[in-house]
């Protein structure tokens, strides 16, 4: 499904949702995750609005490659240790 949307729409980046299951209460049913608004896309502001997405998220190696050296370190220079998403 994702490698489709890669090649039909050009994407450089593709997330979708979850399904949320509260055995709990007994229901099923979509996650929280929802779309970036027109104005978000156009002024690049992923990083500035909370959070919208969770799982699945996929995106292109070219992108990957993009990403500076010095974004996978710490104020001291120091490897990151570890991730959160």
């Amino acid at each position: 499904m994702f490698n489709a949307i890669y090649q039909e729409r050009g994407a450089g980046i593709v997330y979708s949702n979850h399904i949320k299951l509260q055995w709990h209460l007994n229901r099923v049913g979509p996650g929280w995750s929802s779309d970036y608004t027109a104005g978000e896309k156009k002024n690049n502001m992923y990083r500035e609005v909370d959070q919208k997405i969770s799982h699945l998220r996929s995106f292109k190696a070219s992108l990957f490659l993009k990403i500076a050296e010095a974004d996978l370190k710490d104020d001291k220079g120091e490897w990151l240790r570890s991730t959160y998403d």
